[in-house]
């Protein structure tokens, strides 16, 4: 569970500080204290809006992946800029991306062999979907960027306006060793202590994160899988005031 090596790590201080903006301290420790600071981004400027298309769990994803493109393809269609979309597997992401192609919008895959490269193409690419997988940490796409010959004057503004999250991250139905016993370990604690819950969480803040990376940054973030409401509904309480803050619902 990280418990004991995260005791063994800090015996003999006084005090830890962990600094986050998604934190899963309780998975650490129970004697921790949170410290909210105010989001450096304006609300309008990083809406979260969930607005379901289908469910992409195994059994239905082939009947919502064509409804998802077209879609994501009008959405990709109102600013015609880079758009970042979480698939969550290679599956997902080769399917789902042929889907978007086929309606005549550009998509560009993170390859597996080639992850930073692809994703640099993609970048200096324009007008071009991206089907990524394991992108939802570690990606930096400011809107803003500067001229280094002129700091003074901002290029590329609002070059990420749209994220798009296809698939909720959850763990694989069967999968290692490993995670099958952490999943039955899991089974034993609270639900706000359980690893799966919790990483889920995280990868979903963590991926709504990445293109509103400063105060003058702009993005729409979109949730099409319709798994989302349930389980944000069960796990409320492990969502941080700034993603709920920014979540709408999407009514037509």
């Amino acid at each position: 569970s990280g418990r004991e090596q995260f005791r063994e790590f800090i015996m003999g201080t006084q005090a830890v500080v962990l600094a986050s903006g998604t934190p899963c301290t309780q998975l650490l420790a129970d004697d921790c204290l949170t410290v909210c600071a105010p989001h450096p981004v304006d609300v309008e400027r990083r809406r979260v809006y969930y607005d379901p298309v289908g469910k992409m769990n195994y059994q239905e994803r082939e009947r919502t992946i064509d409804i998802m493109a077209e879609r994501i393809v009008e959405l990709h269609r109102k600013y015609n800029r880079s758009t970042l979309i979480h698939c969550h597997s290679y599956p997902i992401a080769d399917r789902l991306g042929n889907a978007i192609y086929d309606l005549g919008v550009r998509a560009m895959w993170v390859e597996r062999k080639e992850r930073e490269e692809s994703i640099e193409r993609w970048k200096a690419a324009e007008d071009a979907c991206l089907v990524s997988v394991a992108c939802e940490e570690g990606l930096d796409l400011p809107g803003i960027c500067q001229d280094p010959m002129h700091p003074e004057r901002d290029i590329d503004k609002n070059k990420y306006p749209l994220n798009v999250i296809a698939k909720v991250p959850f763990l694989p139905y069967k999968s290692d060793e490993w995670t099958e016993k952490r999943k039955a370990a899991d089974n034993l604690l609270p639900a706000e202590r359980r690893w799966e819950n919790v990483s889920v969480a995280l990868a979903i803040q963590q991926a709504a994160g990445r293109c509103t990376r400063g105060p003058g940054d702009f993005s729409e973030t979109y949730i099409l899988d319709s798994s989302f409401e349930w389980f944000y509904k069960r796990n409320f309480n492990l969502f941080e005031s700034w993603f709920k803050d920014a979540l709408c619902k999407v009514v037509r």
